[in-house]
């Protein structure tokens, strides 16, 4: 558990002013005990995020996408395209899609094969993308809340054909870390001065992974990798499959 402190981030000003100004990279290692669920790298500049994401949960797959980004630092568009690794019963097909933010709403554009779903999705100011195990999208709610300077923020998460939001907040433990809602639950984040994600622990939530930053990696061996393993024994299946237990 971590105390809301009522005063601004006055600590790390310098960090903040730099990370919006100066391009940046980094990558993502993604773990649930000694399993790698997959890898991302990212570079963001002023201007816009590009993240590359390899995964093998729920199947092996790999997303690209790139988030624009407004003069105050926020998201105000998405485009995301999945692409599917490996053959067999399992697979998935290709995706795209595509977020708009405006005021009060997303534009938010799934298409599955030859077919398009447009919905439109409520959004308070501020709203960021949320894309499968994307933890650049999570460091970007972080720096966009200690841009506001508040030690509490909250923001809403608009996944791809969600109908709804998902409300979360940022909340500052200390000058080094943060917790980040998912779905209500905490995930705790450690932070490097500029306020980049350094380590999250999401043994709180129901994903419970665990996550490392490092300067870069190889994510055509992952991908190489998690396309033979699907091939030989098919997906690896959601994180937290329905199931039933009686007992006496």
């Amino acid at each position: 558990p971590c105390t809301i402190w009522l005063g601004l981030f006055a600590a790390t000003v310098a960090g903040r002013a730099a990370a919006q100004t100066s391009a940046d990279s980094g990558a993502f290692i993604i773990r649930l005990g000694h399993d790698t669920l997959g890898v991302e790298r990212y570079t963001r500049s002023p201007a816009e995020l590009r993240s590359d994401i390899v995964l093998r949960v729920p199947e092996a797959r790999r997303i690209r996408y790139v988030a624009t980004l407004d003069g105050g630092g926020a998201v105000s568009g998405l485009d995301l395209a999945i692409e599917p690794l490996g053959k067999g019963p399992g697979t998935g097909v290709p995706a795209r899609g595509v977020m708009l933010f405006h005021a009060d709403t997303a534009d938010v554009a799934v298409t599955l094969g030859d077919s398009t779903r447009r919905i439109k999705v409520p959004a308070r100011p501020g709203a960021v993308p949320l894309a499968a195990f994307s933890h650049a999208l999570i460091e970007q709610a972080i720096l966009q809340a200690r841009r506001d300077g508040r030690d509490s923020v909250a923001f809403d998460w608009v996944g791809l054909g969600a109908p709804q939001a998902m409300p979360s907040y940022v909340v500052r433990c200390a000058d080094d870390s943060v917790r980040v809602a998912f779905f209500g639950d905490p995930s705790y984040i450690k932070l490097d001065g500029a306020g980049r994600l350094l380590s999250l622990d999401g043994r709180a939530t129901t994903q419970k992974v665990e996550v490392e930053r490092r300067p870069s990696v190889d994510l055509d061996r992952y991908a190489a990798d998690y396309k033979v393993a699907q091939e030989a024994g098919g997906p690896m299946g959601p994180l937290s499959p329905r199931d039933t237990v009686h007992a006496t």
